[in-house]
């Protein structure tokens, strides 16, 4: 039970030093784009939700399942999927992360299977 408590103790520790980390080095970066650059979302991109009441730093993650378009055929909103529910939000109320190659298939999964796993990458 203690080596329990141990496990669990040091788990809350390594996420708040990574939550401290990716605020200080990545969402401090990121700037609002306009709209042509909000148009280049795609299925499956992982998002930050713009919210007006909270930090960036707590805005929720999710991942595009569905872009819809307009008359137009400009896209106007997304069908979103972060790890408790699916949502549907304007595409200029989302913020995309520049992710690539396993980073971003990690994230993908980490949001698809609704769980948080430290996984340590080789390079």
């Amino acid at each position: 039970m203690q080596n329990l408590r141990k496990r669990a103790k040091h788990l809350h520790a390594v996420k708040h030093k990574l939550k401290t980390r990716f605020q200080k080095e990545y969402i401090s970066i990121l700037k609002q784009t306009s709209n042509k650059v909000q148009t280049s979302l795609s299925v499956g991109d992982i998002v930050l939700i713009s919210l007006d009441n909270k930090k960036r730093v707590d805005w929720p993650l999710a991942k595009i399942v569905e872009i819809y378009k307009g008359r137009d055929g400009v896209s106007r909103v997304a069908r979103l999927k972060t790890q408790s529910v699916e949502l549907i939000r304007p595409i200029q109320r989302l913020c995309r992360l520049e992710t690539s190659g396993k980073i971003a298939e990690i994230m993908r999964e980490a949001i698809t299977t609704r769980r948080v796993e430290l996984l340590s990458l080789k390079t």
